[in-house]
């Protein structure tokens, strides 16, 4: 397998040349034997068609799970709305393209689990999967494809975030007593991250708890608070 045996001479170099032309890729000819017997680099390719899917999935998930609300969801982020409700709830608005590219994720997936299975069928010099590699991976890098650019023009371009409310449940979150853990010690940081679970805000729970006010607007500044280093004793050690 893989000799040329019975094919004209030249059949690889007109066949690759014409390929070439059709595709405008600069394609050179393999082994003919590795390639008749081994398709590990159709499968490298089909990996990395499927970790570009994942991160694409994730990002998807992200915003499907920002964007939900208004009432009781995250309602961060908003996306245009493509589909006024749903089929059985007035006024729902469903984040259909993030729900699309997801489901054409997880076909993807299944593609790749599809190529790295069929590239071990057959013995020695003859690998019979592929066909089915060929078509699978093709079919990959259409469905990422059209997922990509599906969520780059109908969803990331016209994202709004919804600063108001980020910084409203930042500066209400439990998170923050993070920052005044080094301060306190873990066990009051505690005792002030139980208050604030039961509605008490995190500015008066401080208070409560002795905390100098000078320290307490450390909640507000939510930038310093993403720099590494300790701002609670950073500021002590200033006031001292």
């Amino acid at each position: 397998m893989g000799t040329g045996l019975n094919a004209h001479p030249r059949f690889a170099e007109v066949a690759i040349r014409e390929l070439s032309s059709l595709t405008g890729l600069q394609l050179r000819q393999a082994n003919r034997m590795r390639a008749m017997r081994s398709l590990t680099d159709l499968v490298a390719l089909s990996g990395a068609i499927r970790s570009l899917a994942l991160d694409l999935y994730r990002l998807s998930q992200d915003l499907r799970l920002l964007s939900s609300g208004p009432n009781t969801g995250l309602g961060e982020v908003e996306i245009p709305t493509e589909v006024a409700g749903s089929s059985i709830m007035p006024g729902k608005k469903n984040p259909v393209t993030l729900e699309a590219a997801m489901q054409a994720i997880a076909q993807v997936i299944g593609l790749d689990a599809a190529v790295s299975w069929a590239s071990s069928l057959g013995e020695l010099e003859l690998n019979m999967g592929i066909p089915l590699v060929g078509y699978d991976v093709q079919l990959e890098a259409s469905l990422i494809s059209e997922a990509l650019r599906k969520v780059e023009t109908m969803v990331v371009r016209r994202l709004k975030a919804n600063a108001e409310r980020m910084r409203r449940l930042a500066e209400s979150s439990q998170a923050l007593i993070t920052v005044f853990s080094p301060l306190l010690g873990y066990d009051l940081a505690t005792a002030v991250s139980e208050e604030v679970s039961r509605g008490v805000s995190l500015e008066d729970a401080l208070r409560r708890h002795g905390v100098p006010e000078d320290k307490v607007v450390l909640v507000k500044d939510l930038l310093r608070l993403v720099k590494p280093g300790y701002p609670a004793k950073d500021l002590e050690a200033r006031s001292a």
